[in-house]
């Protein structure tokens, strides 16, 4: 298998909407749907007044966690969530959120800072990893197209460490990326499987596609590069 694309490949990898590398592995007969916790996103439609926070909190997994934290946040700060990411990660839980809050507390006494928000989580979840900062409302911008990138395939070290330098080094901008290992279906290995969202300049689509074929070649695995909504 060739380690680059052709003159006339490349030019398939900018052109083609879906373009999906050669698979590597025997193919399977099922394919195990990506991550066992769900993740969720609320997105707020209007853009009201106030700062933009970002917060996390990382600690020993219990049931209530969620709650207790998103009530704490709305109560004493009258925070409204906007987005949010939650894993369970081991034995740990891992939350990480984006908040609006007006410029006091909920009853008016004290001004919200993101210092006032650690200390007040900290007293309600003693153990946990906290952390909260202020951030704009803009995210990153740059030109080109959304794709999704998929991996399965053997679990390997090196695996994420090779894919990301295949992203960086065609100035792909990572939007999201979630991975997991898990037992692959009728093989006998544990399974590695990769998700991620990046924003590439069309230009440069080519150049991924060639690096994460040498990904796929390294470690036996299929990967597939595909345009979000198939167009560019």
């Amino acid at each position: 298998m060739a380690l680059s694309l052709t003159r006339a490949a490349a030019a398939r990898w900018a052109a083609a909407a879906v373009t999906r590398l050669p698979r590597a592995p025997p193919p399977r007969a099922a394919v195990v749907p990506v991550f066992t916790r769900s993740l969720s996103t609320e997105e707020s439609l209007n853009a009201p007044s106030g700062r933009t926070m970002v917060v996390s909190l990382t600690g020993p997994d219990r049931v209530g966690v969620v709650a207790d934290f998103s009530s704490l946040l709305s109560s004493s700060f009258g925070a409204n969530v906007e987005a949010s990411r939650m894993a369970q990660l081991g034995g740990d839980f891992a939350l990480i959120l984006q908040l609006r809050v007006e410029g006091t507390s909920a009853d008016g006494s004290d001004a919200v800072t993101p210092k006032a928000v650690e200390a007040s989580l900290k007293d309600t979840f003693p153990g946990f990893s906290i952390s909260a900062r202020e951030t704009s409302q803009e995210t990153l911008s740059m030109a080109g197209s959304d794709y999704t990138v998929e991996l399965e395939g053997p679990d390997s070290k090196g695996i994420v460490a090779s894919v990301t330098e295949a992203l960086v080094r065609a100035g792909a901008n990572v939007g999201e990326m979630k991975t997991e290992v898990g037992p692959a279906p009728f093989a006998g290995y544990e399974e590695f499987r990769l998700a991620a969202r990046v924003r590439v300049a069309d230009d440069r689509v080519s150049g991924l596609g060639a690096a994460l074929e040498k990904v796929q070649e390294r470690f036996g695995v299929v990967v597939a590069l595909e345009a979000v909504g198939g167009e560019k």
